[in-house]
C-alpha cells in the first residue's frame, strides 16, 4: 500500500493504536509501508541529489540586507566540495578523522560538511557561542586532529588552550585573511592555520578519490547542550540520520512542494540538519541567513521561503510584535479580533488551514508577507508550544504548524503529526512518527501513572542514536535493556491516541510541605503572560511556595506604562512596585485559569532589566535555562525574595 493509500484508511479520531506488545504506534505501522531509503548514507544522498538535480540551484547566501541571494546549484555545490575534500586530505586530515565545526549557520558549514563526508571524517557540530570550557573538554574527548573555524576569534580560544588540547594540529579559518600575529602564534604552538579558500585551492591542484562510508559509520557527534554537567557526545550513524530524514521528508512534508527553506537556526542542532537532508532529497533550495537576528525577517522576505523551522520563542515574538500594533480597545484591535475569529470559524469548519479567505484579502495577507508570503509549513519544536500561539499562527499566516517532539537521542523526531491531520492537534502534538513505539511509565513521586494514560515518555526506534561518546555508564542510563530511551519528559495521551508533553521528570524539587514542583511545567504557563519575556521559577525544601525571576516583555510593559502615566526607562519600571504588582496579579491570574494548586503559585518575584543570555552562560545553546548558573548568579537575590514575602503579600 502507498503512503497516500494508508493516509486515507487512518481515522481522525484514532491516530494511535496499541500494537501486540501494548505499545503506542502510528497507525501507518500496521500498512507495512517501506520507508528505508536506497541511499543509506549522506554521501550517496548527496550524489543521488547531485545526478537527479544538478542544475537546479541548492544553496544560497546573501551578504547584506539589499542584494538578492545569490546561488550555487547542485553541481556546483558538489564540484566544490569535491576540491574540499582533496584539501583537507591534502593538509593532513585523513580519512574517518573527527572534524570539529564551530560556525554560525551559513553555507559553508554544509558545504564543509558534505566534503568531509566524502571521505568518510565525522562532523563534531559545536555552538559558536559555548563556554572556553566546552571548547577543550570536546576537543579532548572526540580526539579532535583538526576544526573548522568561523573566526579568528574563535581559533584564538583554541589556540591560548592549545597545551590542554593534545590532539589538535590544524585549525581551518571561514574568514579569507589571517593576520601575521595569529599565523606565527600558531607556529609557534605546533598548529597549521589555513584560510578555507586556500583548503580549496589546495584541493583543486591536489585532486583524491572519494573514500565514502559505510551506513554503518559514524556520521556525526551531537553534543547535548549540557544543563546539568558535561555534554554528551551522541553518536549517530549515516543509516540512522538518512532513514529518519526520509521518513519526516515522507509524513510531514508534501511530495507536490518544491522546498525553499531558510536555515538560520543553528547547524549543531540535529533537527536543522534532518531537514536540511529532506530537502536535498526533494531537489529543493536552502537560503542561509545574513547572520544578524536584527535583520531575520528581511532575511525571510528576500528569500520567500514555503518551509520554515520556527522554535516557540521565535513564534512568541511574532505574536507579540504583531499584537503591540494592536492595543487593546483600539479600532484596529477590534477589527483585528473580529476577522480572526470569523477565519477561525471557517477553518473549524472546513478542517483545514487556509489563505484565500476574504479575510486573508482583507487583513492577513500583510502579516503572511511579513514571512515572505509563500510559508507552507512551520515546524516548531524544541520547547512547549501554547496552544493559542499554534492558532494565532495557522489562523494569521495561513499555514500548516507542525509542533514536533524529539531528541538528539533518537535523531529527531519522535512524536508529530502528519500533514494531512496537523490541523486536528490543537492539545497535544501528535501520535508517534512512523516506525516509532512509545510506552508511558509510572513517576509516583510526581503522581503520575500510566493507567491513567499519564507517566514519563519512553520511545524505541529502528533507527536512534548508538551511544554516548565514549559513556557507557550515561548510555546504560538512558537506554534501557529493551532498547527504550528514556527521554526524562512527562506526557498524557489523548483520547484520540495523541501525545502531549505535560511535565518534566527532571529539575524537580520538593517544598516544605513535601509536595513536588517541576518548575519548567510552571514556566511554560506562565510564559503566557503578555509582560513575561522569560521566567525562571527556583524553589526550596524549607518553603512553602516557589518564587521566580522574571523578565518583562518590554514592549507590552511599555504601552501599560504609558496608559497609566509611570516612566518608560526599562530599569525604573522594574523596581516600581506597581509594576512588580501587574505582573505577580497576572500570574495569579493564570494560576487561577490553569487551575494551579497553592503550593504552586509565584509569592514573589523580582524583575530583570537584561535577558538571559548564552554569553553570560545562563543559557544553553539551544536556550534552555542553565538552572545552577541562574542560581549561583542570583543566589542572594532568591534570598531576598523569599525573606521578603510577607512584605509583598501585606501590599498586595
Amino acid at each position: 500500500m502507498s503512503l497516500e493509500d494508508a493516509y486515507r484508511n487512518i481515522s481522525l479520531k484514532k491516530q494511535s493504536t496499541i500494537n501486540n506488545d501494548g505499545l503506542r504506534v502510528s497507525h501507518l505501522n500496521k500498512f507495512n509501508i517501506e520507508l528505508d531509503v536506497e541511499t543509506p548514507t549522506t554521501y550517496e544522498l548527496f550524489l543521488y541529489a547531485v545526478e537527479k538535480f544538478g542544475d537546479q540551484p541548492y544553496l544560497g547566501q546573501r551578504t547584506a540586507t539589499e542584494p538578492p541571494f545569490e546561488w550555487f546549484t547542485y553541481k556546483q555545490i558538489f564540484e566544490r566540495a569535491k576540491c574540499l575534500a582533496s584539501g583537507f586530505q591534502h593538509i593532513g586530515i585523513i580519512p574517518g578523522s573527527f572534524v570539529g565545526i564551530v560556525a554560525k549557520t551559513r553555507l559553508e558549514w554544509v558545504l564543509c560538511e558534505r566534503a568531509l563526508h566524502m571521505f568518510s571524517a565525522v562532523v563534531i557540530g559545536q555552538y559558536d557561542a559555548q563556554p572556553e570550557s566546552t571548547y577543550t573538554y570536546i576537543a579532548n574527548e572526540a580526539e579532535l586532529p583538526a576544526v573548522i573555524v568561523e573566526s579568528v576569534e574563535i581559533a584564538m580560544i583554541y589556540l591560548k588552550n592549545k597545551e590542554l588540547m593534545h590532539t589538535l594540529k590544524i585549525i581551518v579559518v571561514l574568514e579569507e585573511y589571517l593576520d601575521y600575529d595569529i599565523v606565527k602564534l600558531a607556529v609557534d604552538k605546533g598548529v597549521m592555520i589555513i584560510p578555507l579558500h586556500k583548503v580549496e585551492e589546495l584541493g583543486s591542484k591536489h585532486p583524491k578519490q572519494p573514500c565514502p562510508p559505510n551506513p554503518d559509520n559514524i556520521c556525526m557527534l551531537i553534543y547535548t547542550s549540557g544543563t546539568t554537567g558535561d555534554p554528551k557526545g551522541v553518536v549517530i550513524d549515516h543509516k540512522t540520520i538518512v532513514n529518519n530524514a526520509s521518513t519526516t521528508a515522507k509524513t510531514s512534508l508534501t511530495s507536490n512542494l518544491s522546498y525553499v527553506h531558510l536555515s538560520y537556526l543553528p547547524l549543531a542542532h540535529i533537527f536543522e540538519r534532518t531537514i536540511q537532508l529532506c530537502v536535498m532529497s526533494n531537489g529543493g533550495k536552502i537560503g542561509f541567513w545574513g547572520g544578524q537576528q536584527e535583520n531575520l525577517v528581511l532575511d525571510i522576505q528576500a528569500l520567500q521561503p514555503n518551509v520554515l523551522i520556527a522554535p516557540p520563542r521565535v513564534l512568541n515574538k511574532i505574536h507579540d510584535k504583531i499584537m503591540a500594533q494592536l492595543p487593546p480597545g483600539s479600532f484596529k484591535r477590534s477589527v483585528f479580533d473580529f476577522a480572526f475569529s470569523r477565519k477561525q470559524a471557517s477553518m473549524n469548519y472546513y478542517e483545514r488551514v487556509m489563505k484565500d479567505s476574504i479575510w486573508d484579502k482583507v487583513l492577513f495577507k500583510k502579516f503572511q508577507n511579513l514571512l515572505g508570503g509563500n510559508i507552507e509549513i512551520i515546524y516548531s519544536g524544541g520547547a512547549p508550544l501554547s496552544d493559542y500561539i499554534a492558532n494565532f499562527i495557522r489562523c494569521a499566516f495561513g499555514c500548516s504548524l507542525i509542533d514536533i517532539y524529539g531528541q538528539s537521542e533518537n535523531c529527531g523526531v519522535a512524536i508529530a503529526a502528519t500533514l494531512k491531520h496537523e490541523y486536528r492537534f490543537t492539545k497535544a502534538i501528535g501520535p508517534p512518527s512512523y516506525g516509532s513505539e512509545v510506552k508511558l511509565i509510572d513517576v509516583p513521586e510526581l503522581d503520575y501513572f500510566a493507567k491513567n494514560n499519564q507517566g514519563e515518555i519512553l520511545v524505541r526506534h529502528k533507527y536512534r542514536m548508538k551511544e554516548y561518546y565514549k559513556k557507557p555508564e550515561k548510555t546504560a542510563e538512558t537506554i534501557d535493556e529493551e532498547g527504550f530511551i528514556h527521554t526524562g519528559d512527562i506526557g498524557e495521551w489523548s483520547k484520540e491516541g495523541a501525545l502531549k508533553v505535560i511535565d518534566r521528570k527532571k529539575h524537580v524539587f520538593k517544598m516544605a510541605q513535601g509536595e513536588y514542583i517541576a518548575p519548567e511545567r510552571l514556566e511554560k504557563l506562565y510564559l503566557s503572560s503578555p509582560f513575561i519575556c522569560q521566567i525562571f521559577v527556583d524553589g526550596d525544601s524549607f518553603q512553602r511556595y516557589p518564587i521566580a525571576l522574571v523578565v518583562p516583555d518590554v514592549d507590552n510593559l511599555i504601552i501599560w506604562a504609558k496608559e497609566n502615566g509611570l516612566q518608560c526607562d526599562l530599569k525604573t519600571l522594574c523596581n516600581d512596585n506597581k509594576v512588580r504588582k501587574l505582573i505577580l496579579s497576572d500570574l495569579r491570574r493564570i494560576a487561577k485559569i490553569e487551575k494551579l494548586k497553592g503550593f504552586e503559585q509565584i509569592a514573589n518575584i523580582k524583575l530583570l532589566e537584561k535577558e538571559l543570555t548564552i554569553e553570560d552562560g545562563l543559557l544553553t545553546p539551544t536556550f534552555k535555562i542553565k538552572r545552577s548558573s541562574v542560581r549561583k548568579m542570583f543566589k542572594q537575590d532568591l534570598k531576598n525574595l523569599y525573606e521578603n514575602i510577607g512584605d509583598v503579600k501585606a501590599k498586595l
